[in-house]
């Protein structure tokens, strides 16, 4: 016979799978449809995000870097709106470090992606380049920067060409599988050049090109770590 919940009683109160070793403060929820199983909330949410650094967000440096430019404006003399224009023939580039959350579901890829402008009609492509190292978080004997033995930098390219259209949001990302990086976890530190690689043969879009951010999409599986250094998990 069905028992109306409002009316249980103690003796016939169970304690749902897994919140047994709940302590003062916690709070478990249901893991899956009618499964019988609870789960804390930080062990739950797949899905995707976002690593973001604008390119604004970029010291120029003392390279090649990209004219620092206003793009267009409210027709009557405005302040406008400003970018890193990359130039259509010499290689120029920007610095930047991402760091990876505690939401990171680990063993899962990264998919790099750029968001640029084109700045006239011409439809040719350009090549983005990323040169880059990591290094994970080790508190007793410190993470190297590099992606070998000896420490060294690894590179992965973007080509796109151009809708036609100037000033389009447009982006290109990393193809499936998508970009592996063993041994990633919470607070890995990625270490970025990026640049349009102007003097490369595919890159023929014949005007700058406005670098406005370089993303990483990363799947998730839980909303925080139980531990806010190593080991992140136990």
């Amino acid at each position: 016979m069905a028992i109306e919940h409002n009316v249980i009683t103690d003796p016939e109160i169970h304690e749902p799978k897994g919140a047994a070793a709940a302590s003062e403060g916690e709070v478990y929820i249901a893991d899956g449809a009618a499964s019988g199983a609870f789960a804390k909330p930080e062990l739950l949410g797949t899905g995707w995000r976002d690593l973001i650094m604008p390119f604004t967000a970029s010291e120029k440096g003392a390279l090649n870097a990209p004219d620092f430019a206003k793009a267009f404006d409210d027709g009557s003399g405005s302040t406008g709106l400003w970018g890193y224009h990359f130039d259509k023939s010499t290689v120029e580039e920007l610095f930047m470090v991402f760091h990876l959350d505690h939401d990171y579901k680990v063993g899962t890829a990264f998919y790099p992606h750029v968001h640029w402008c084109p700045t006239n009609t011409d439809t040719g492509t350009v090549r983005w380049g990323m040169e880059w190292a990591y290094a994970t978080r080790n508190d007793d004997t410190y993470s190297v920067f590099g992606n070998g033995t000896p420490a060294q930098t690894t590179y992965t390219y973007l080509e796109q060409a151009a809708g036609g259209t100037a000033y389009a949001h447009q982006v290109i990302e990393v193809a499936d599988p998508g970009v592996t990086i063993t041994g990633a976890e919470p607070d890995t530190l990625f270490w970025v050049r990026i640049f349009r690689d102007a003097s490369h043969a595919n890159d023929t879009y014949n005007n700058d090109a406005i670098g406005l951010s370089l993303d990483a999409h990363y799947q998730i599986d839980r909303y925080a770590t139980l531990n806010r250094a190593p080991d992140f998990y136990t």
